[in-house]
């Protein structure tokens, strides 16, 4: 049996065995399943707007990228952010105050790490991604 129900405003998926998470972008689908664990995926192309939006949802570190990596981080970290606030069962979560990523230096795939200061738990993800040419795609899920 499968349901659905809204995660602030994104749609979730919920199955008894397990949870689901799905993003889209133009050309591009994504899908997530976990047997236990919430989580979230995102699927983002490559473009100029993210430099618009990122003073409104990325904290003063995240920020601070050398201009070489920037564009490519701040769409890392704006899929994580996404993913991470699929991943998280609350509503009212502000992406710049609630949702953190740790800076690194970015390869072609590898992982981040990631916090949320929405709930009580404070819990610590995992992030993984991956840059593709035109897209990158992002997947997180709670450190147990």
């Amino acid at each position: 049996e499968i349901s659905l129900g809204l995660v602030g405003s994104e749609m979730c998926i919920r199955d008894r065995s397990g949870h689901i998470s799905i993003s889209h972008t133009k050309e591009w689908v994504a899908v997530a399943y976990h047997p236990f664990l919430p989580i979230g995926i995102d699927i983002e192309r490559i473009g100029e707007k993210i430099e618009k939006v990122a003073p409104r949802v990325f904290n003063a570190p995240e920020l601070n990228i050398s201009s070489e990596n920037r564009g490519k981080w701040l769409h890392i970290c704006w899929s994580a952010k996404e993913a991470l606030f699929k991943a998280i069962p609350e509503t009212g979560i502000d992406f710049r105050e609630h949702l953190h990523i740790v800076p690194a230096l970015l390869t072609e795939e590898g992982y981040l790490s990631a916090w949320e200061t929405r709930t009580e738990a404070t819990k610590v993800y995992t992030v993984w991604y991956r840059i593709y040419n035109d897209f990158v795609l992002v997947c997180t899920v709670p450190l147990q």
